[in-house]
């Protein structure tokens, strides 16, 4: 990925017009911020914050019996834990419909039984030969038409059937999400960030988040616990100083503040960009571009953004390779479920 486009990637998702959040700064508040921040002289470079010792083991902690085994890899993700888990949840919403609603002797829905884990498992190796077959619409992945035929797929499950797990596919109680009772008091964005990282806290992992989980609020809970991250940040997030919003800067200079490990830096380029780092100081780097051949310099806390983020980058251009989410499920954890399907059929 050349730097470039990782630039507009990031300029883009740092824009001060995206929707706010639960975190977002109220005007009350703004005087208070200014007393925590204090304005860093560009002129002096100072090293970046240390790093706290790491204590993590990093790598992958399970073993199949063939490294070649494609289903092997994929039960890593899907093991039977979690496709039971699936199937319970299924079941029950299906339970839950039959009970709110009257239905109809001539309702398909009337041909409903418990699917099993075995059946799901099918369903999800369909969902996964729907990238690689592809087809434009669903049902045509059952025509018996001899130009459109795809016989597999009606030995491994007939089309009603599909449909039916497919209406009923559920993943969660109607409650919704739930997030660690730790971290309940906190807003939605920080909460869910250390609901995802409960289990390596004190471990000194670093977390690289994009604007909309960024804020000081988690940087200060994350250092707590021994955790770095760096990460693009909104203009409106509770706690910031006033100037990091109202200053304009220049093309190729940069606004630091400093408080405490945290580090918080405004740079233009085409657009003002707003960092958040534990681990970096107001240093710059040359960064060369592979499509223009040329070289600029940037924060360092923007080049390592832009190189980590080239990971996720890389993991969609495979994904987009076997397209298995559909734009015709309007259930948003449907189309989740079927991502995630996808990322695991992708990594075999």
């Amino acid at each position: 990925m050349n730097s470039d486009s990782e630039e507009d990637n990031l300029i883009e998702t740092s824009s001060e017009n995206e929707l706010s959040s639960s975190e977002d700064e109220s005007e009350d508040e703004s005087l208070e911020s200014a007393r925590n921040w204090c304005g860093v002289d560009v002129s002096v470079l100072s090293p970046a914050p240390p790093k706290f010792p790491f204590t993590g083991n990093p790598g992958i902690k399970v073993s199949i019996r063939q490294s070649d085994d494609p289903l092997g890899y994929f039960c890593l993700f899907f093991d039977g834990e979690v496709i039971s888990f699936i199937a319970k949840k299924t079941n029950s919403f299906a339970e839950e419909h039959f009970v709110n609603f009257e239905l109809t002797p001539s309702t398909g829905d009337l041909q409903w039984k418990d699917v099993t884990s075995e059946e799901l498992k099918r369903f999800i190796s369909l969902l996964i030969i729907q990238g690689i077959v592809q087809k434009p619409t669903e049902k045509w992945f059952w025509s018996k038409r001899p130009i459109l035929c795809t016989p597999f797929f009606g030995n491994v499950m007939n089309e009603k059937r599909y449909c039916l797990v497919m209406k009923f596919l559920h993943l969660q109680s109607r409650k919704g999400t739930t997030f660690h009772e730790d971290y309940e008091h906190y807003g939605v964005s920080t909460k869910s960030a250390m609901t995802f990282i409960h289990e390596l806290k004190n471990k000194v992992y670093t977390l690289a988040t994009d604007n909309y989980y960024t804020s000081p609020e988690l940087a200060e809970i994350l250092i707590k616990c021994k955790t770095d991250i760096y990460g693009t940040l909104r203009a409106n997030r509770k706690g910031l100083p006033p100037l990091i919003k109202s200053s304009k800067v220049k093309k190729g200079e940069v606004l630091p503040f400093q408080k405490g490990k945290i580090c918080l830096l405004k740079w233009t380029d085409k657009k003002p960009v707003l960092m958040l780092s534990t681990l970096h100081s107001i240093s710059m780097v040359t960064v060369e571009s592979k499509k223009s051949k040329s070289s600029k310099l940037k924060p360092a806390v923007v080049a390592d953004y832009n190189n980590t983020m080239g990971g996720v980058d890389k993991a969609d251009q495979c994904l987009s390779y076997y397209p298995v989410a559909r734009n015709q499920q309007r259930k948003y954890y449907k189309n989740i479920f079927c991502y995630l399907a996808k990322q695991c059929g992708t990594l075999l």
